[in-house]
């Protein structure tokens, strides 16, 4: 699972991130920055997984005006970056194949959990046995009542797409070719 912090500004939250308020002028904005904390980062592998792929959404949005922005094609381009790093043997954060949990209640008062992605055309299976989901598990399709004393896991599945790179706690990127499976834990 994503750490607290990071998953309160998820990379689709800090790459729409718009610097400029309304009826400022341009000229008087130097630049944007982009913090890591580094007071609980106790390893530079924790740092870079902290770093990357944010750096790049911060970067994107101090060089590009809102309106040439396009979220799609800046995933793409991180998936090429996760392979960069992974023949780099470096750690990054990716987490933007995370499933979103929103729970809520229902008009009886049950618990429900909606269920949605950061990323286009990500189909997310999930279990309430408590197991790690893959592409044979139920498929998401609408909110889900969640049965009492259940564990919820969910796992994301990118029907073909070609391979995203190193695997780490927070994705497991399965052994396919087209149909590559990437195992996501609730954020």
């Amino acid at each position: 699972m994503e750490p607290n912090t990071y998953s309160m500004a998820r990379l689709k939250t800090t790459y729409g991130f718009e610097p400029l308020p309304a009826g400022i002028d341009p000229q008087r904005i130097l630049g944007v920055q982009g913090n890591v904390w580094s007071e609980s980062i106790s390893t530079f592998r924790h740092a870079q997984y902290m770093t990357w792929p944010r750096g790049f959404a911060i970067a994107e949005t101090g060089w590009s005006p809102q309106s040439a922005k396009d979220w799609n094609d800046f995933a793409r381009r991180v998936e090429q970056h996760f392979r960069r790093f992974e023949v780099a043997d470096w750690n990054c954060a990716q987490s933007m194949y995370d499933v979103i949990f929103s729970p809520s209640r229902s008009a009886d008062g049950s618990l429900e959990i909606a269920l949605g992605t950061e990323i286009e055309g990500l189909q997310i299976h999930y279990t309430f046995a408590g197991s790690d989901p893959d592409g044979h598990y139920p498929r998401y399709e609408k909110p889900l009542r969640v049965p009492k004393n259940a564990a919820e896991t969910a796992g994301g599945h990118l029907p073909q797409r070609a391979d995203l790179g190193a695997a780490n706690q927070y994705a497991d990127r399965g052994t396919g070719e087209a149909g590559q499976e990437v195992m996501a834990r609730g954020g």
